[in-house]
């Protein structure tokens, strides 16, 4: 049973749909229920124990963790809640990262 409630963002959400719409238009449907698969393995974890991922460099409240090689999630939380910011691209130009 999950320790922390986890609340998703508008932009955690939107991201989600681009990444499935992606896989699902590029790759095929069982990649993009691969990658929900994984995702919400990792959210799991972190319902468990929030403190696994990494400080962000610039934000001492906010932490990431790897959800595939391409994607990080970021996201804080308190003593009750996780509160999943984004997931990043990181392919990108780093630059555009808000967080690191």
């Amino acid at each position: 049973m999950a320790k922390y409630k986890v609340e998703y963002s508008k932009l955690t959400d939107k991201r989600l749909v681009q990444i499935s719409e992606y896989l699902m238009e590029k790759w095929s449907l069982s990649s993009a229920e691969k990658f929900h698969e994984i995702f919400a393995a990792k959210v799991f974890l972190l319902s468990q124990n929030p403190k696994i991922g990494k400080k962000s460099s610039k934000y001492d409240f906010v932490r990431s963790i790897s959800i595939t090689k391409h994607n990080r999630l970021y996201y804080r939380f308190d003593e009750h809640t996780i509160f999943l910011i984004t997931i990043f691209d990181t392919r990108q130009d780093p630059a555009k990262n808000k967080f690191e």
